[in-house]
């Protein structure tokens, strides 16, 4: 349904959520640097808006 490397992205992104919370209860803020981990959602969001998913066919 979706390539690859859409998949990956996501992966970096949900470790970028992790990453931030366990910072800010850590040290008590999140650096930038962490936060930019978060940006694999957006490739997905944009390739749903553009592309589309495919439908598995039978």
């Amino acid at each position: 349904m979706f390539p690859k490397w859409v998949g990956y992205f996501l992966y970096i992104g949900s470790l970028g959520y992790l990453g931030g919370t366990i910072t800010f209860f850590l040290i008590g803020f999140v650096p930038a640097y962490v936060e930019a981990f978060t940006m694999g959602e957006l490739i997905w969001v944009l390739w749903i808006t553009i592309i589309g998913a495919k439908e598995i066919q039978k």
